[in-house]
Formats: structure tokens, sequence, C-alpha cells
């Protein structure tokens, strides 16, 4: 019952910014559902209570969060928006490889995309931003590998260099 938007709104507005998207959030309100709990989950929320709170378990499940690795810190604000970029490189078998992708966020030195291809750490791509004319950004790297789980595997990219005519610039 905040005065200008919900606590939905808020969770949700909190884990769209990197800089913020970390920080725990526990939800507590006057009646428990599975609905707004799953709600809550899915929208970054930590923990969901139902008033009156129970302090122990409040407690407990704070300390749990605590203990966990700390996030991992990026340099740089993401911001999530989605660019169709180019991106062309050589593999490990030295044959080279084209794809098309579209980021999920982006940063002033480098992008999260779900790739196609399995790459490694390490492998650098040109990165062009693609359209009826690709535009040349320059070369960005491999730098971390997300959703292993998955067909796609998400990969960071980190540009090498200064990054020529990207969007946040």
């Amino acid at each position: 019952m905040l005065p200008q938007f919900s606590g939905f709104e808020l969770c949700q507005a909190i884990h769209s910014l990197s800089c913020t998207s970390n920080i725990p959030i526990f939800g507590m309100a006057a009646r428990l559902g599975s609905k707004l709990r799953q709600h809550s989950v899915q929208l970054g929320a930590r923990g969901y209570f139902e008033k009156p709170i129970d302090f122990d378990q409040l407690q407990s499940t704070i300390r749990r969060e605590l203990r966990k690795k700390g996030p991992e810190r990026r340099s740089h604000l993401r911001v999530r928006m989605q660019v169709l970029l180019k991106l062309i490189g050589a593999g490990a078998d030295g044959n080279s490889w084209e794809e098309i992708v579209t980021t999920e966020n982006i940063s002033a030195s480098g992008f999260l995309c779900p790739c196609m291809r399995v790459l490694t750490k390490a492998t650098t791509a040109d990165v062009f931003l693609a359209g009826s004319v690709d535009v040349f950004v320059g070369q960005a790297q491999v730098v971390r590998k997300e959703s292993s789980d998955r067909s796609w595997q998400k990969y960071g990219f980190q540009f090498i260099g200064e990054a020529r005519d990207w969007i946040l610039q």
C-alpha cells in the first residue's frame, strides 16, 4: 500500500537496473496467496511474509541471503535494451562465423545476448549495429557465460578498446 505505486511495481523497478538488481527484496503483506507469492518471486523478491510477521523466520531468511556469494559487480550501469547486432568472429578451429543477435541489456562497455553458437571465454568478435547498412562498432570479447542449462547460451561481451558509434556514448 504505497502512496504512488504498488510494491510489485517497486520490486520490478529495482530489478530493472543492474545497479540495483542485486538488492534483496522481501515482500510483506496482510494476506498471503500463492499467486501473490509467485508474482513477487517472478519480479525478484527473495522472500514473502504474511502479517503478523514471524520475525524469527524473517531473520533467518535475511541471514541466509547475507551468506550467499556476493553478486558480480559491473563497472557500468546496464540498461535493458534490445539492439540488433551482427557478430563476426573465428572459432578455435580457425573457421569464421557470423551471427545476428539481439541484446538483452547493454552498457557503455558491453552487452549481454543469447547466441546459437557455442562460444568460449575470451572469444573475440567484430561487432556491428545491424541494419540496412551495418555499422562497425568495435571488437568485443566474451567475459562470461550464463544459462548453461539451455540450448541457447547467453554471453556477456565486453568491448576491447574504444567502441565507436555505440548506443551508450
